[in-house]
């Protein structure tokens, strides 16, 4: 059995990965045997083959998202799925005449999915917002 990946918050791993991501650099094999171990943690991808998800990770790109930058909204066309590396993402779903009375349906935590629907139904708008969260981000 092959080792499980290194911690799914790794600081300077992703801020080499992201730093090289903006360079137009091409990501190093083994980080990307790093996201495809974080992506077998994930329920929706962990029954694909390691191939496969090897090659999702080398088409992966990384995200770096603030507190309460949205991820995605209500209403945009399911284009990608996401996993969470690190912090929270808050899956709400909005109220049509008042914010405060937006529900919260739930907080996705570090090595879960959000966005699966776009694996299964492309371009199908979404149904409730994303939002970053600044969760438990080592220092």
């Amino acid at each position: 059995r092959r080792q499980p990946p290194r911690g799914l918050w790794d600081r300077k791993l992703y801020q080499k990965m992201i730093g090289q991501q903006d360079k137009g650099i091409r990501r190093a094999g083994e980080d990307n045997q790093h996201l495809a171990g974080v992506m077998r943690a994930s329920h929706v991808l962990r029954d694909l083959p390691d191939k496969a998800r090897l090659l999702l990770a080398r088409r992966a790109e990384l995200l770096v998202m603030e507190h309460l930058d949205h991820v995605f909204s209500r209403g945009d066309y399911a284009d990608a799925c996401y996993i969470v590396l690190a912090g929270e993402v808050d899956l709400i779903v909005p109220d049509a005449t008042d914010s405060k009375l937006d529900m919260r349906l739930s907080k996705v935590s570090a090595g879960h999915s959000i966005g699966d629907l776009a694996l299964l139904r492309p371009e199908a708008p979404r149904v409730h917002h994303a939002v970053a969260t600044l969760g438990p981000f080592p220092k």
